[in-house]
């Protein structure tokens, strides 16, 4: 029997795309670095994502292991301000190449690949809090009821870009930035506590690129609660459980764009079930996913 657990929505989280700024020295030789999107507003950005990932999901006497790989050429372009100081962001989804092995098996992923051809447009606020998305048309609800376009608006918000701070960064400057992301499907309601830390390496030289090499460490509390059926009976569930990543970005500050990167993720978090005969189920999870994002060519905008 195929566990009512496994329709239970689950969040998924991503990489990283950042900014670029000008640099000054301080009075004692430090090198200090103002991060803007500023410098590349308008330009098309295109990146190549490699990832890796596994998934277990063990419910008492069934369990369920399957392995994912992806290729993806994706484009990103800061669109600048609004008149109210939102910064917009345009992502748009090109060749995807995705597979999947479960059970000794190796197939197309199909979930991945619907996304081919579409586009994500986020206005976000001085905050970094999202304050409105648009695109995604050919993305609908999953099986669990999950709205993947806001699944994946959220997810670029939180996970994706690089939350600058207001002041310049130096050797061994840190900053953080905190989420809650709320997630309402038509079976019952996810919840994340996002806590991202940044922290300055240094700066470097990378392929001709001036960049800051920064380290950042991601820390993701999950819960949620809800309703969902299966095979003609109802059951009530309860979720928790905690994902952590670390990643490192090299980011030219002189053009404003984020030149490579990798995340590596891991996610675990237990469900609970109860059907309303009184039979209970408990879930385990566990992700593991790596990625290395890597900036392959810029289409400069036209100057008149």
């Amino acid at each position: 029997m195929k566990s009512a657990l496994l329709l239970i929505p689950l969040l998924v989280v991503g990489c990283a795309v950042t900014s670029g700024g000008k640099g000054e020295i301080t009075p004692m030789g430090e090198q200090k670095i103002m991060l803007s999107y500023q410098p590349s507003e308008g330009e098309t950005l295109i990146y190549k994502t490699e990832s890796n990932g596994i998934v277990q999901v063990f419910v008492e006497d069934y369990s369920q292991t399957s392995q994912t790989h992806s290729t993806s050429i994706d484009t990103f372009i800061y669109l600048g301000e609004d008149s109210v100081g939102q910064k917009r962001f345009k992502f748009s989804f090109g060749e995807i190449k995705a597979t999947k092995i479960e059970q000794g098996e190796i197939e197309t992923d199909e979930t991945q690949k619907e996304l081919e051809g579409e586009e994500l447009l986020l206005t976000i606020g001085k905050d970094w809090e999202l304050k409105q998305w648009r695109g995604l048309e050919g993305i609908g609800y999953d099986e669990s009821g999950v709205d993947r376009g806001e699944l994946i608006a959220n997810s670029y918000t939180a996970f994706t870009l690089v939350h600058l701070p207001d002041s310049a960064i130096h050797k061994g400057f840190g900053w953080q930035q905190k989420f809650s992301l709320k997630l309402d499907t038509r079976k019952g309601t996810t919840e994340q506590q996002i806590t991202k830390k940044y922290k300055v390496r240094g700066f470097t030289v990378e392929d001709d690129h001036n960049c800051a090499e920064i380290e950042v460490d991601v820390t993701v509390e999950v819960s949620g609660e809800g309703i969902t059926e299966a095979e003609g009976e109802k059951y009530s569930y309860w979720s928790e459980g905690e994902g952590k990543g670390k990643g490192k970005v090299y980011f030219d500050y002189q053009n404003g764009y984020l030149y490579k990167g990798s995340t590596d993720w891991i996610i675990d978090f237990e469900i609970t079930s109860e059907s309303t005969s009184g039979e209970t189920e408990h879930l385990t999870y566990s992700q593991e996913t790596k990625q290395i994002h890597r900036l392959k060519e810029v289409l400069h905008q036209k100057k008149d």
